[in-house]
């Protein structure tokens, strides 16, 4: 999309509904959404749908925007979110991490051209009929671990913390590996306001003393390899949300918070002595000082 051709609204009229056949402009950077099947997300700030661009071909297109014309003192966060995502992503270069391709911004859109991945996220390999455990086999999980491991040390070595590392955000093919997506809430880890947002089951409990790190991203990928190993069900499906960004004000959720750390705490306990199961109780370490750290294993090579 160019500067001459934007999609714009009036106040109080909605934006142009995202199921739309096609979205195509008459300058020569253009990109269609072909059918209403490629919508892949839809939800409150972005939505990502498949589509052919002239320039970079399939791609997935992620949307950092509302679902009304929103108040004009909105637009500065929907900027600040696009930016920040959009700068994260630019400073990656790995491949098992979703690449940004290129990027454009309107009044009340803002996009990101990523990679178009056709993989299915590990939270839809769960087995719906028996409990909603991972349905792979333990060659998925190693491998899912190796690939995360090497992401995660990219992005430490980026000093950038993903801040939602959850089954859903890993895309996985048993042949060409797992890849992470979703930036939306990643910084710099030198950033010194703590991120309240993401995803309540795989937030690290030094959390609750209101601390956040990469090492935090380190526990969030040990409760997803608790759902590959199988000991736990995806707890997105089968366990009751609490609000983060209230644990510090709020006793119930920081309560809630501290049972559930408790609770994979004992899971981690309950973990054999194979490789991976090490590696895993390594990573659900609940203090983050002796945390395995991901760099230092991928430089030894202690995951295999």
């Amino acid at each position: 999309m160019s500067n001459s051709d934007r999609l714009t609204s009036q106040p109080g009229e909605k934006l142009p509904d995202l199921s739309m056949a096609q979205m195509v402009r008459k300058n020569a950077e253009t990109y269609a959404l072909t059918q209403t099947a490629d919508i892949v997300m839809n939800k409150g700030f972005s939505a990502i749908f498949e589509a052919l661009h002239s320039n970079y071909g399939a791609v997935a297109v992620k949307l950092v925007r509302t679902r009304r014309v929103p108040h004009y003192l909105w637009i500065p966060i929907l900027v600040r979110d696009w930016m920040n995502e959009k700068g994260i992503l630019s400073q990656l270069d790995h491949p098992s991490i979703v690449k940004l391709k290129g990027s454009d911004a309107q009044l009340y859109l803002y996009s990101l051209y990523l990679d178009f991945i056709p993989f299915r996220d590990l939270s839809r390999w769960r087995n719906r009929d028996n409990g909603h455990y991972f349905a792979g086999e333990r060659g998925d999980a190693r491998r899912v671990l190796d690939d995360m491991m090497a992401a995660l040390a990219h992005i430490k070595s980026r000093s950038i913390i993903h801040n939602d590392i959850k089954p859903s955000n890993i895309l996985y093919d048993p042949i060409k590996g797992a890849i992470l997506i979703d930036f939306g809430l990643a910084a710099s880890s030198s950033n010194r306001k703590l991120c309240t947002g993401g995803t309540p089951w795989y937030v690290a409990p030094e959390y609750l003393s209101q601390r956040r790190g990469p090492e935090s991203d380190e526990y969030a990928l040990g409760v997803v390899m608790l759902y590959l190993l199988k000991a736990t069900p995806l707890s997105d499906t089968t366990e009751q949300q609490w609000d983060i960004s209230s644990v510090s004000q709020n006793p119930d959720a920081f309560s809630h918070m501290r049972t559930r750390t408790e609770k994979i705490a004992r899971k981690r306990e309950g973990l054999g002595s194979t490789s991976i199961e090490e590696t895993t109780k390594h990573l659900l370490q609940p203090d983050p000082a002796k945390r395995l750290s991901v760099v230092s294993v991928i430089t030894s090579g202690q995951t295999h």
